[in-house]
């Protein structure tokens, strides 16, 4: 009989964990992203496309995806397509997913590429030019955000001798 009480009181445990909000959070915080059970309160999705010298990389699948959770920013496939499926609407930024991927990004760097004179990365949002560090492009539903690691467009750097 005892047994069986302790057996109904495990069992009663294990589905409260397994049903509460921070369920599968055994992954640390990642840019203030954690990672929880699918939240779907506020969900919205972006298009990433990069390429790297005229060569387009893939956008991995399963990134921010582990074993009992998934990260606020993350993908389903390797199309380009991020979702943001948050508790609640907050401010994302695209430096936030390149953390929770594990690769750089800034004005100089992209991806696994080394820095290289004359080069810098261009950011495309809906087709218009950003201007400034590209951590920082806000992740707004419906966007389309394009990355270019290539030729600078400062003239100072063109070899023109201008």
């Amino acid at each position: 009989m005892i047994f069986g009480i302790l057996l109904a009181v495990l069992i009663v445990a294990s589905i409260a964990k397994f049903l509460s909000p921070d369920s599968g959070a055994s992954e640390p915080a990642i840019a203030g992203i954690t990672c929880e059970r699918e939240r779907l309160d506020f969900h919205i999705h972006v298009r990433l496309s990069i390429f790297v010298n005229g060569q387009q990389r893939e956008v991995p699948e399963g990134l921010g995806i582990r074993d009992g959770c998934l990260y606020w920013l993350h993908t389903h496939d390797a199309s380009g397509l991020i979702h943001i499926e948050a508790p609640s609407a907050e401010r994302f930024r695209l430096g936030q997913f390149f953390a929770i991927w594990g690769e750089p990004l800034s004005e100089s760097r992209l991806l696994d590429v080394a820095p290289e004179a004359g080069l810098s990365v261009r950011t495309l949002v809906d087709g218009n030019l950003y201007e400034g560090d590209p951590a920082d492009v806000p992740l707004t539903d419906g966007k389309v955000i394009v990355l270019r690691y290539e030729p600078s467009l400062n003239p100072s750097t063109s070899g023109n001798g201008s």
